[in-house]
């Protein structure tokens, strides 16, 4: 049977010395300095596109290359742009919550113990879409 130690004498204790292994405990030297002009050698992932070609795509392709040639000219004033930019992403944030509305009362109506108020609510959605699409407002 063990004696109880006490906190002291686990502190004061000697601890096994963890080993770590790297490839370097594996390689000759010459091996290793393969390694190294390879991993130098290797190219480095380029991006495709910057945040600026980001931009450019998303004005062109909202409002028109013309308009992109007015900005990039400077007769559009950059901040005018940027508010016409998010204005556009908003609309197009409003054209999808309607849709994430109806996803979202069908999955709450399949979890739902009384599943009819949520499909209510997802026909009145739609309903509303529909005279929006035909020009009822």
């Amino acid at each position: 049977m063990k004696t109880p130690q006490t906190l002291a004498e686990i502190k004061e204790s000697p601890k096994f010395k963890k080993r770590d292994f790297g490839v370097s405990d594996f390689l000759t030297t010459d091996e290793l300095e393969n390694l190294h002009t390879a991993v130098t050698a290797t190219p480095k992932k380029r991006r495709l596109f910057d945040q600026v070609d980001s931009l450019t795509a998303e004005i062109i392709a909202r409002f028109g290359y013309d308009v992109y040639l007015r900005w990039n000219a400077g007769e559009i004033e950059h901040e005018w742009l940027t508010r016409m930019l998010n204005a556009e992403r908003a609309r197009d944030k409003q054209n999808l919550l309607s849709l994430e509305g109806i996803i979202y009362a069908m999955v709450s109506a399949s979890m739902a113990k009384k599943p009819q108020k949520a499909v209510r609510k997802a026909q009145d959605l739609m309903k509303q879409d529909i005279k929006i699409a035909n020009g009822e407002g």
